[in-house]
């Protein structure tokens, strides 16, 4: 995943993941990693884990072999808005840095969502990638939207992350195995590390349940954060996009995926499809 440096200097850890005292103890990780393809409302997890988790906390969504090095000086730039590297690699960098080439044990936290959802909702987080679509002050026609999404958009890109950025870099396939869906959360452990994968529409009792068996630490609190569709600049077209009906081969396609089929039930995945036919 990453290159090996020889003789590298100690470095001290940075404030920011200087362990603090807690009344609850501390769980057994030097790390956090929420490690997700992003649209899958893992915000929420991840602030809540930084303000009630006396553990360093990182959210990434990439995380394989084609990770670029980055020398000691470019980590030491990690807020550096003038790194020629974007954001989310040189947070993944960070924590190979400190957590993953050390050898530190830690915690990886994934979630899934609704395939359809998650797909439609990445389609207007990035509308940047189609300029004919990006003028949100002079939008085009409604089924302009629709057929660039339909016929453009990565309607895989899921199935492929779980390989790349799960499997490829720690040795995790949650794919090899049972799930059980009706449950909606598992974990796994390799070697010092743990895993922990959950759906998205998990009650929200549920899922600060289960990260705090997780983690081994019950002073974790689960705090709701927004970032939904219906209050981002696109709100009105993404409303209206959302009231014309999918294609049939459409929904089949998505909710036959390997991912929907894995981590959900067909009775979820039923009701996941209602909502856009």
């Amino acid at each position: 995943m990453t290159q090996t440096k020889v003789n590298e200097p100690k470095r001290e850890m940075p404030v920011h993941v200087k362990e603090l005292p807690s009344p609850h103890g501390t769980p057994p990780f030097k790390g956090i990693l929420v490690h997700q393809p992003g649209k899958v409302g893992s915000t929420s997890i991840f602030e809540s884990i930084l303000y009630s988790v006396p553990l360093p906390v990182y959210q990434t969504h990439s995380m394989n072999r084609d990770l670029p090095y980055l020398s000691d000086e470019e980590v030491d730039r990690f807020d550096d808005k003038d790194s020629k590297w974007p954001i989310h690699i040189r947070k993944a960098q960070r924590f190979v840095f400190h957590y993953i080439r050390p050898g530190r044990p830690i915690a990886v936290i994934t979630l899934v969502r609704d395939p359809i959802a998650r797909s439609v909702s990445d389609f207007f987080q990035n509308l940047s990638r189609y300029p004919e679509l990006a003028d949100l002050s002079n939008p085009a026609p409604i089924e302009d939207y629709r057929q660039t999404y339909l016929e453009k958009h990565d309607h895989e890109f899921m199935d492929r992350w779980f390989d790349h950025h799960i499997k490829e870099p720690f040795g995790v396939d949650w794919f090899d195995g049972p799930f059980d869906p009706s449950a909606g959360h598992a974990t796994r452990t390799n070697g010092k590390n743990a895993y922990l994968l959950m759906q998205l529409e998990l009650p929200d009792e549920t899922k600060q349940r289960v990260v705090r068996d997780f983690l081994g630490f019950d002073g974790f609190n689960l705090n709701i954060t927004a970032n939904v569709g219906e209050q981002k600049d696109y709100a009105e077209i993404y409303r209206a996009f959302r009231e014309i009906p999918f294609p049939r081969d459409y929904l089949d396609r998505m909710c036959g995926s390997r991912v929907a089929r894995h981590f959900y039930t067909p009775q979820q995945l039923a009701a996941f499809r209602a909502k856009w036919e």
